[in-house]
């Protein structure tokens, strides 16, 4: 954008961009340093180095609450989540591959289950 508007592109031939391409990015050690609560950032903030205890904590959480709620439609429910984190490195298709190696694990483990680790 900035080399479009230093080559004196008339304002009318610049495209306008109607959403960012910003993700809002934040370290996990730097906010426990720090003390900054998480539910104070962007919705759509990405944390890098999350311990994957973290993540393991929060889906047992979902997957024990999951497990004894009756769906109108379905009734009960299996849950398999898997867990992978991104550490400031590696592309996100890298992580989702991760998560879904992970996901298809805990579903040949017999299902309602949390797989975080390979």
């Amino acid at each position: 954008m900035a080399l479009v508007v230093l080559a004196c592109t008339p304002i009318n031939e610049i495209e306008v961009q109607a959403k960012s391409k910003f993700i809002p990015m934040f370290d996990f050690n730097v906010l426990e340093r720090y003390r900054i609560d998480m539910s104070v950032l962007p919705d759509d903030s990405v944390i890098i180095n999350t311990p994957t205890s973290t993540y393991q904590a929060v889906c047992n959480r979902i997957l024990k609450d999951l497990s004894h709620h009756a769906f109108a439609t379905v009734g009960l429910v299996a849950v398999s989540i898997g867990v992978s984190s991104l550490n400031g490195t590696g592309s996100n298709e890298e992580l989702i591959n991760r998560a879904d190696k992970r996901l298809y694990k805990a579903k040949g483990n017999g299902r309602d289950q949390v797989v975080a680790g390979d």
